[in-house]
């Protein structure tokens, strides 16, 4: 990933430890820190172009909280991962921002994945 980048991943919440621990494994040998969205708030000083944001269940997150990970990494210059299930919402009959962002990256529904 070049400095910058955002991906939006959709992948089942079953299925997704094992891809997650490649990713994080890969990204950490090209010495990038990679920090859990969840923990994103508390990295705010560390997070810089050498960081990758990983946001696991993104398909829950409230448009305000993607649109300031989305600013604390832009500002930063950090890249951002959100891997969600967006079936499981959809099953639901809600929509989430990041259904939005796959529909925006090209993903056709239930394709499994979108850069």
């Amino acid at each position: 990933m070049s400095e910058g980048d955002a991906k939006a991943i959709a992948v089942r919440e079953d299925a997704k430890a094992a891809p997650l621990a490649a990713a994080r494994h890969a990204w950490s040998a090209q010495g990038l820190a990679v920090v859990d969205g969840e923990d994103w708030q508390h990295a705010r000083d560390v997070v810089s172009g050498a960081t990758v944001l990983l946001q696991g269940g993104a398909q829950r997150m409230a448009l305000k909280d993607l649109e300031r990970l989305l600013a604390v990494a832009d500002k930063a210059r950090a890249k951002v991962v959100l891997i969600g299930d967006s079936e499981q919402l959809r099953a639901m009959r809600v929509e989430s921002p990041f259904q939005e962002l796959l529909r925006l990256a090209g993903s056709a529904a239930g394709s499994g994945n979108a850069n």
